[in-house]
């Protein structure tokens, strides 16, 4: 708008546009009173308009050419963008945690998975340990000084069964067996040697898939007169009470 505030046309609209009032009679002679008491224009008579300067135009209304129009300030974006910028890095948050989910799971089914098969080495490491240490066992009595040896023949049914069991005062006892007929659920084998006349347990065991059997036990209490191979309840019992299907004498 600035640029037309010097435009008679428009300053003659805007005068016009203002409605004309009379103004009261008082208002001259307090006007005159004025003028006759101070000087209007300045003392200096450099200041002084020309003579020939025509009077100024008297304009019935304020003049607005320099009243200041409130400027419209554009609205600011900083919210939209701080809203904008929260909901992103709500979404970049989302994502993230659910894939740090996805990848936590993955860890753990991954750990599970590595627990599983150290829990199997461990199995097979112990497995392993107690084999080795049978067989240290078992070649500690075959090559004690005193070991007595005996050969055990199969007892009918079971006439295609034959064992030999070790003997050493020292050391213990090693029997190994094969042929021997597998056993119902609830039974099992049950080794037994006959010192002084009374039954000595020396643990209980069951076939291989060859059908084939070990034992290790401790040595017996004194001179071996007899020993045998017997079916019993499974845990086995303090006396035999099966049928036999082992019997050897060991040699002197």
């Amino acid at each position: 708008m600035s640029e037309h505030r010097d435009d008679p046309q428009v300053l003659d609209a805007l005068g016009r546009a203002v409605p004309q009032v009379a103004p009261p009679a008082s208002l001259r002679a307090r006007v005159l009173d004025a003028a006759t008491r101070e000087p209007i224009l300045p003392r200096d008579a450099d200041a002084a308009p020309p003579a020939s300067a025509a009077p100024s135009r008297t304009v019935p209304f304020p003049d607005r050419s320099q009243a200041t129009l409130p400027v419209r300030q554009p609205a600011s974006r900083w919210p939209w963008l701080v809203a904008a910028a929260a909901a992103l890095i709500a979404v970049v948050t989302s994502l993230g945690w659910m894939s740090a989910r996805g990848e936590i799971g993955r860890l753990q089914a991954t750990i599970a998975g590595l627990q599983a098969n150290a829990a199997a080495l461990l199995n097979v490491r112990a497995e392993f340990d107690r084999e080795r240490t049978e067989r240290e066992r078992a070649v500690a009595i075959l090559n004690a000084s005193d070991v007595h040896s005996a050969p055990l023949a199969g007892v009918a049914p079971a006439t295609a069964a034959r064992g030999r069991v070790y003997v050493s005062a020292s050391r213990g006892v090693f029997f190994a067996a094969e042929g021997l007929p597998p056993l119902p659920a609830g039974r099992t084998y049950q080794l037994w040697t006959i010192v002084a006349g009374q039954p000595v347990s020396h643990g209980v065991f069951g076939l291989e898939a060859d059908g084939r059997a070990q034992v290790l036990g401790q040595a017996p209490p004194g001179p071996v007169d007899a020993i045998a191979v017997t079916i019993e309840p499974a845990g086995g019992v303090p006396a035999p009470t099966g049928d036999k299907v082992l019997l050897g004498v060991p040699a002197n």
